[in-house]
């Protein structure tokens, strides 16, 4: 998020944060990915544009927020980079991105059983 945020002209510090915490809920609160992240920033205080952030990443997943600003968008699309690229390592002998070259992640793209094989 940083790196795409110096290419837009935007604050990388604003999108790193938004980039560590998008996904604060994920492991405690699964099914309640998103709103329970939107529940606990809006508790403590956090500005209201982070937490809309936060939520449209998970547009029409598990919530009605669709990504309107840049870095709402940003976020919703290396998002679900960031899974393609970790189920393409997590198949490789390896388990690594270290080894991942992007001919590969593009050739896994069209497997259809890509995701069922990333499970261990």
């Amino acid at each position: 998020m940083r790196f795409m945020a110096h290419r837009q002209g935007e604050d990388e510090v604003v999108w790193g944060v938004i980039g560590l915490i998008h996904d604060l809920d994920y492991e405690q609160f699964p099914e309640q990915h998103c709103h329970k992240t939107q529940e606990i920033l809006e508790h403590n205080g956090w500005p209201p544009d982070y937490t809309r952030a936060v939520v449209s990443h998970g547009w029409e997943i598990c919530t009605d927020v669709e990504p309107q600003s840049v870095l709402e968008k940003t976020l919703y699309a290396i998002d679900e980079l960031t899974g393609l690229i970790t189920a393409c390592a997590l198949v490789r002998p390896s388990r690594s991105v270290m080894d991942l070259r992007v001919k590969s992640a593009k050739k896994k793209w069209k497997q259809k059983g890509l995701c069922r094989r990333c499970q261990s």
